[in-house]
């Protein structure tokens, strides 16, 4: 079977399964089901925190883009993993960066890459402390490996969400997705989707608002949004043995979306990289979330849905009256036949 028709979420339960069949799984609290590994650590009331997510050039970047910068790439490789100890409730700590380049790359592409790790780093207090390079013949390749910690009565995965409770969204969705679009599309004017290039380019991950969350110990299961809405709603779902129910007209596209003349709703649905976190928890708790993101400086949860039992599925429920399966999202893996 070629990777291709797999899929990402099978080939991930596949490799699952032979690690725990190996055995090997000592002072292992998550893994592959989760954003990021969790480890205990010997004589510490916190757990290790571990992931690692690489950017490939013509996968995820184009140099060619209108406003790409190395510095911005250096940004977003850090940034993409900062999101998923975001997501566990976490406090990052410390990188490693590994490279893969051409030969004939600038060196002072490099310092402006570097230039944006450490400006990313600095603000959300990571230490690089070294890593790997090899030469390519094939487009540039950025792997970062970060560690963090999290307090063990803090920590929040994607296997706790419950029938009855709310599905709830840190912010507006759909805007790199739209972003993407106005750079693929060569548009010869792309300032008009500046907004939507910008977080693309440049993601901010939720770093503060997670760990507000997890403070209030009400979260019962949290994520980022990677690869969209329509994607990764039915990973967490999966990791809880539960359905869900989103309702369309409640899904807060990005109002750059339509300043662009783009369909946000589509974007907000089907569109990856947003790095919003989306998290669950009963609904008798919504104002104490509310609060909790409100005195930390943030804005209220941004509720989408309600988690079904797992018989039900995930349904889309539109304004009409009308239901739908949840749309297909991202494929990790194109066949290239």
């Amino acid at each position: 079977m070629m990777l291709s028709n797999m899929g990402e979420k099978k080939l991930i339960e596949r490799l699952r399964q032979r690690l725990t069949e190996a055995g090997l799984r000592a002072g292992v609290v998550a893994d592959m089901g989760d954003d990021t590994a969790a480890l205990q650590q010997p004589n510490s009331d916190k757990l290790l925190l571990f992931t690692c997510d690489m950017l490939v050039e013509d996968i995820h970047f184009r140099r060619q883009w209108p406003g790409f910068t190395w510095e911005k790439l250096g940004w977003k490789a850090l940034a993409i993993n900062i999101s998923d100890i975001a997501a566990m409730g976490g406090r990052p700590t410390y990188a490693l960066i590994s490279l893969a380049l051409s030969g004939n790359t600038e060196v002072d592409c490099i310092d402006q890459l570097y230039s944006g790790l450490l400006r990313c780093a600095q603000e959300y207090g990571v230490i690089i402390i070294g890593g790997d390079s090899v030469g390519s013949e094939q487009g540039v390749v950025i792997d970062v490996s970060l560690l963090g910690e999290v307090e063990k009565d803090r920590l929040i995965r994607r296997s706790g969400a419950r029938p009855g409770e709310l599905i709830a969204v840190t912010g507006p969705l759909g805007a790199a997705a739209a972003g993407l679009h106005i750079l693929e599309q060569g548009d010869p004017s792309p300032e008009k989707g500046e907004e939507l290039i910008a977080a693309l380019l440049e993601p901010k991950p939720r770093l503060a608002e997670g760990q507000a969350l997890a403070a209030t110990n009400l979260v019962t299961a949290m994520m980022d949004l990677s690869d969209g809405l329509a994607d990764d709603l039915p990973r967490l779902c999966q990791e809880s043995k539960v359905g869900a129910k989103i309702l369309a007209d409640e899904i807060p596209a990005h109002p750059a979306c339509q300043e662009a003349g783009l369909d946000g709703l589509e974007y907000a649905l089907r569109g990856g990289e947003d790095y919003e976190l989306l998290f669950t928890f009963a609904g008798d708790n919504l104002s104490a979330i509310t609060s909790a993101l409100e005195k930390a400086g943030f804005s209220p949860p941004l509720v989408v849905g309600e988690i079904l039992r797992p018989e039900d599925g995930i349904q889309v429920h539109r304004p009409d009256g009308s239901t739908s399966p949840l749309p297909e999202g991202f494929k990790h893996f194109q066949s290239t036949a």
